[in-house]
């Protein structure tokens, strides 16, 4: 069943991710991510220039092949996709198939995962 938004307002609305609300936690904390509510996926993420970062995602419909259209749709929109701590050994599995790979930040507990858009060759 999928969670309600807690009566957050909606501050935006984005094509991938659905409904953007403000995270009570995260302003606390000055981390600047925000909830996301979409069609098939709930959490946490934050933007930046190219890049996005996902703390945490919660699926409604696991083995539907969601997330792959998830990814490939965010692989489109952005330079960076991070995703911090993944715990889930199957989501670790699978985005490291998908050419995501690991990396270390300070003050961050692990695994974290990143894909970056390559470059073609000239530019």
């Amino acid at each position: 069943m999928k969670a309600t938004a807690l009566n957050l307002p909606i501050v935006g609305v984005h094509p991938i991710l659905g409904e953007l609300r403000p995270d009570p936690v995260g302003n606390a904390l000055g981390t600047g991510f925000a909830r996301f509510n979409g069609k098939h996926f709930d959490g946490l993420c934050r933007e930046a220039g190219g890049c996005i970062d996902i703390l945490a995602i919660v699926s409604y419909t696991p083995g539907h092949g969601h997330l792959r259209e998830f990814i490939y749709a965010l692989q489109d929109m952005y330079a960076r996709i991070r995703f911090y701590a993944v715990m889930n050994p199957r989501l670790y599995t699978y985005l490291s198939l998908m050419n995501f790979n690991d990396f270390a930040e300070w003050g961050t507990d692990g695994p974290n995962l990143v894909w970056e858009r390559q470059k073609a060759i000239g530019t």
